[in-house]
């Protein structure tokens, strides 16, 4: 996964409405999930009519900011990871089933995007909408905080 580009990280952070931080850390993640989550709605419209979609950077940024769509774990997870890079944030992208808790687990039919302060990427922190909206520790290789 590649950074976006200055212009494309500068136009999402003000669609956003989210100042450039001066370095990448925990207090500016959290704030920035909670205006993502705020200014962009997951939707997966596209996926339910069987629509090609694009994991490309800009055609998401231009389907979110332009258009005024969200988009699908997938999209949404992958443009965000890119603005993280391009903030200075270290990641690796990660699939995972979603399942209720009492059922069998499905397939990787989920992105989340672990991450970590520049050059950290053993402290990972998947976004997990169990423990409200901010980044959380989690183990390894799980969706679960420890």
């Amino acid at each position: 996964m590649e950074p976006l580009s200055d212009s494309c990280a500068e136009s999402y952070l003000k669609f956003l409405k989210a100042d450039k931080p001066t370095e990448p850390t925990l207090d500016y993640l959290d704030r920035l999930i909670r205006v993502h989550l705020e200014r962009v709605t997951f939707e997966n419209v596209d996926v339910l009519l069987q629509r090609r979609v694009s994991l490309d950077a800009e055609t998401v940024l231009g389907k979110v900011t332009g258009r005024g769509r969200g988009g699908y774990c997938f999209e949404l997870n992958s443009l965000f990871g890119r603005l993280l890079l391009a903030l200075g944030y270290s990641l690796k992208p990660e699939g995972g089933p979603l399942a209720p808790h009492d059922s069998r687990r499905l397939g990787q039919t989920h992105a989340a995007v672990p991450h970590g302060p520049a050059g950290r990427a053993g402290r990972q922190r998947p976004l997990h909408r169990g423990r409200g909206h901010r980044a959380v520790r989690t183990a390894p290789g799980t969706a679960r905080g420890r």
